[in-house]
């Protein structure tokens, strides 16, 4: 009697629901990550910021949720559910479709962020903002497209059809024309600030390479799923590799927030003194020996019978400081880390 597994089918998962697996694992550990950037922020920034920035935060946060959710869940109907189907294994999972429209929300919750920014630190330029949200809008619709096709065509060898594929070039290539546009908007307008002032210039030297390594990072993993895609349309490694594409624009963005705090400790902004303190000095008048040494505690020493005058130093000197380090240094990291201005 033959044996009832005589007829089982072998299907190489290697490249399909394997390489899903893999980048759902990597996907999950940098949600990790996500998440403590999160809780920094709201321990640390979030009462600098505007509401609108805090629920762009929390919008990543519960998008970067649902994400991990679904994905798990895509997993477990290919491996569990239906580990003794292997035609199964050959369709989407409903789930894994849904992550494709999550990402894209993902990526459009930072396109806004950065559009903010640009339209700051550009002067409230309405031009260059609409060329920013044009493709940021167009991407959005191109992975609703995808989202929608790849759950009509069931099967991960009917993604090549020309519809679907059109789509997934469209959104991959529109997202890597927006980040672009907003690393080179970001770059032009910070060079264009520089005052000759070596201090304030090196502070925009590292916006500017701020901007270039956001925008360097999200654009090289949009082109890398996009060679996958082109060269391998019957596998899932580009699926793979999206998946962490959401991870990494959110990442962006908090990380973009949070570095606040360490920029302005590298540049020594917080060693100006504060204003309500201001310091005293004793001035001794004497017509025969003048001023001996200053004393440990910050005051002269004066000679026996010298004439005392108490005379308080001012806030000049300070508020000059401040108001050179606000105007030089704060307001142009506020401007780039969009801080409300």
């Amino acid at each position: 009697m033959a044996s009832a597994y005589s007829e089982t089918v072998t299907v190489d998962l290697t490249d399909t629901i394997g390489a899903v697996y893999i980048g759902v694992t990597v996907s999950v550990c940098i949600s990790g990550i996500t998440y403590t950037q999160a809780f920094f922020y709201f321990e640390n920034h979030s009462y600098k910021d505007p509401l609108f920035v805090k629920m762009m935060v929390i919008a990543e946060v519960i998008l970067e949720t649902l994400h991990s959710i679904l994905c798990v869940q895509a997993v477990y109907g290919w491996v569990i559910t239906n580990y003794d189907n292997p035609l199964a294994l050959l369709k989407f999972q409903w789930e894994s479709c849904l992550t494709v429209g999550v990402e894209g929300l993902s990526i459009l919750v930072a396109h806004l962020f950065y559009a903010r920014r640009v339209y700051f630190v550009s002067g409230r330029n309405k031009y260059i903002l609409f060329t920013i949200l044009l493709p940021a809008a167009g991407h959005i619709a191109g992975t609703t497209a995808i989202t929608v096709l790849s759950i009509k065509a069931q099967y991960f060898t009917n993604l090549t059809h020309p519809d679907t594929k059109a789509a997934m070039d469209f959104a991959l290539i529109i997202a890597v024309i927006t980040d672009m546009v907003i690393t080179i908007s970001l770059s032009y307008f910070l060079h264009n600030s520089r005052s000759g002032i070596k201090r304030t210039d090196k502070i925009i030297n590292r916006l500017i390479i701020y901007a270039i390594n956001n925008g360097v990072l999200t654009s090289t993993l949009d082109i890398v799923v996009l060679g996958v895609w082109t060269g391998q349309p019957n596998s899932l490694i580009y699926l793979a590799l999206f998946q962490l594409v959401g991870n990494l624009y959110a990442n962006s963005m908090l990380a973009t927030l949070n570095t606040r705090s360490i920029l302005q400790r590298r540049e020594g902004m917080s060693n100006v003194i504060s204003l309500g303190t201001p310091a005293n000095f004793v001035v001794a008048n004497d017509e025969s020996n003048g001023i001996s040494s200053s004393s440990g505690d910050g005051s002269y020493g004066i000679p026996r019978h010298a004439e005392m005058i108490s005379v308080q130093v001012h806030q000049s000197t300070e508020v000059i400081e401040v108001t050179s380090r606000s105007l030089g240094t704060d307001s142009m990291v506020n401007m780039f880390f969009d801080v409300s201005t």
